[in-house]
């Protein structure tokens, strides 16, 4: 296949069966927890002013979220009995239909994004002229956006504009084709989109706030994935009785309170008790429960990767997008020759590969011979 002809679903797709025969890569912990230490080297390559090596391994990052979404959306997950299947069995599972109704874009990367970013900035709701993407605006008024939770009276009018460009969605992604392969992110598309959406934050932000953003969003995902693994290790153990009930409410009322909501406690529990409702009536409340976090997950998945696509620009060259030869080239060619993509042929073809071994699939050698191999690095240069 062509890189630049894919969109960065079916780039999810592609890489999803590299480790597939890989008995450790299958737990979401395991996987996660790779991302997290590639996501702070990249922070100290930053603080060493090692631009090069910190977009070497940023596109390290973005392949291995690409590639842990695409393993899980690929999983049968229709009778979840590990914790693998579990986390598949609700990456599969419909979600944000009221946004996007239709069957496109897929459950994956394309659905949560748009969901999340409707085409425009997900809170100031900035747009240009005839359904076009117009920058950001947040800059011009931070302070409504940063005490929106303390005052939420300010900030009606942008989620009222917020709203309208999820309501609009589906002409609002026939109106900027050029960021899309049909209706999925090309995955150039979509570091161009948020180029265009936050450029203007680009130019005044020091690349490492804005790794500590992502590295705030990475651990957004950390707290859903341990709350999805809580109630696939409780399963049906959990008794959602009414003592429980009371007590989930107690708990929201309280983390509402502590960020400064506005309101006697009693009106704070009528608008709690109201979302707790549909999953108290619920068939099997913990799968709700579990419907509702994975909704979050996906919601936060949609952050991380609006972070890594801003500090590839920001590194690359801030005045610009990332074009496709440099995208393919940051994916194909890395410092260290090792690539998640292979070249093969004339015309710009290439096949998936593990970066480490080379090979369409991996194996649990592979593992064990980059795992062992790195602690005898590490035990040598750090005599």
């Amino acid at each position: 296949m062509r890189f630049e002809a894919i969109s960065i679903d079916q780039f999810a797709e592609g890489v999803s069966g590299i480790y597939r025969d890989v008995e450790l890569a299958s737990d979401p912990s395991y996987k996660w927890m790779q991302i997290i230490n590639d996501v702070t080297i990249v922070s100290e390559e930053i603080r060493r002013k090692r631009d090069d090596e910190a977009v070497d391994r940023l596109m390290k990052v973005l392949t291995r979220v690409v590639e842990f979404v695409g393993f899980y959306l690929s999983l049968d997950g229709d009778q979840p009995r590990t914790w693998p299947e579990y986390l598949a069995h609700h990456f599969r599972r419909p979600t944000h239909r009221d946004v996007l109704p239709g069957e496109q874009p897929r459950e994956g990367i394309s659905r949560w994004v748009l969901s999340k970013y409707p085409l425009s900035c997900s809170k100031c709701g900035a747009r240009g002229e005839r359904l076009l993407v117009g920058p950001c605006e947040c800059l011009l008024r931070p302070w409504i956006f940063e005490e929106r939770r303390e005052k939420p009276k300010a900030f009606d009018d942008f989620r009222v504009r917020v709203k309208d460009n999820r309501d609009h969605l589906e002409e609002r992604i026939a109106a900027n084709a050029s960021y899309f392969v049909g209706s999925e992110f090309s995955l150039v598309g979509l570091i161009r989109f948020f180029f265009d959406v936050y450029r203007n934050a680009y130019y005044v932000a020091d690349p490492w706030r804005t790794a500590m953003h992502l590295i705030e969003e990475v651990g957004e995902v950390t707290a859903q994935l341990s709350r999805l693994n809580l109630l696939f290790v409780l399963g049906n153990g959990l008794r959602a009785t009414d003592k429980i009930w009371d007590s989930i409410a107690l708990d929201a009322i309280g983390r509402l309170e502590i960020h400064g909501a506005q309101l006697p406690e009693d009106k704070l529990r009528v608008l709690v008790d109201a979302e707790i409702a549909p999953l108290r009536a619920h068939e099997h409340p913990v799968d709700a429960i579990g419907a509702l976090t994975a909704e979050k997950l996906k919601e936060e998945l949609a952050d991380v990767f609006s972070w890594i696509a801003a500090l590839l620009v920001q590194l690359h060259d801030k005045r610009k997008p990332l074009e496709a030869d440099a995208v393919t080239f940051l994916l194909i060619k890395p410092k260290n020759n090792q690539a998640y993509m292979r070249k093969i042929g004339a015309g710009g073809r290439f096949v998936f590969q593990c970066k480490w071994c080379g090979k369409e699939s991996c194996s649990d050698a592979c593992l064990v011979s980059n795992a062992v191999g790195a602690e005898v690095f590490e035990k040598i240069v750090k005599m």
